[in-house]
C-alpha cells in the first residue's frame, strides 16, 4: 500500500480502538492524554454535545500515535471516507464503510462484545444517554452472544 493510504489506513485503525469522532480526531492534542490510576486515556470534548468524556488509550492507539510523533495526518472527513473507500476496494472488501462505522466497530468489537457494560460503553463514546449507544451503537457478534448463552447453560 502506498505511502499515503498507509498513513490514512493507520489512523483508521486508530479510530476502531477509540471510537473517537472525526471532529475530535481532527482537534486531537497530545496535551489531550491524561493519566490516572495507572491508565492512559484522552481526555476530550465531544464536538457534537460539547460533553467532556474520556477515550481509553489500548496499547494499538497508543502504538499508532508514537508512529506518527502524536500529531496524526488528519485530512477532511470527505478526503478520510474517500481513502477508506480505495483500501477497502485495494483489500476487496465491497461493504459500504465510512469513518462513523470505525466508530462503531470501537463499540461492538472492542468493547461490547468483550464484555464492557452498556453504560460504560456509552460515557466512552461521549453519549448524553444510554439509549442512544443501545439504538445505534450495540451490535454483538454472534460469537458473543453464544459465549454469553453458554455461560448460563
Amino acid at each position: 500500500m502506498e505511502g499515503h493510504l498507509d498513513s490514512v489506513r493507520k489512523v483508521l485503525v486508530f479510530i476502531c480502538y477509540t471510537g473517537m469522532g472525526y471532529s475530535e480526531l481532527y482537534n486531537f492534542n497530545k496535551s489531550d492524554i491524561e493519566s490516572q490510576y495507572e491508565v492512559e486515556y484522552i481526555n476530550i470534548n465531544r464536538v457534537k454535545t460539547g460533553k467532556s468524556y474520556v477515550v481509553p488509550l489500548l496499547s494499538k492507539a497508543k502504538e499508532i500515535l508514537e508512529h506518527f510523533d502524536y500529531d496524526l495526518p488528519v485530512q477532511s472527513n470527505q478526503k478520510m471516507n474517500v481513502s477508506l473507500k480505495k483500501i477497502l476496494k485495494l483489500i476487496g472488501v465491497s461493504k459500504n464503510v465510512t469513518l462513523h462505522s470505525l466508530r462503531k466497530t470501537f463499540a461492538s468489537t472492542v468493547l461490547l462484545n468483550r464484555g464492557v457494560p452498556m453504560d460504560v460503553v456509552s460515557k466512552l463514546l461521549g453519549h448524553q444517554s444510554v439509549k442512544t449507544t443501545e439504538e445505534s451503537y450495540a451490535k454483538f457478534d454472534r460469537r458473543y452472544i453464544l459465549e454469553q448463552i453458554n455461560r448460563i447453560i
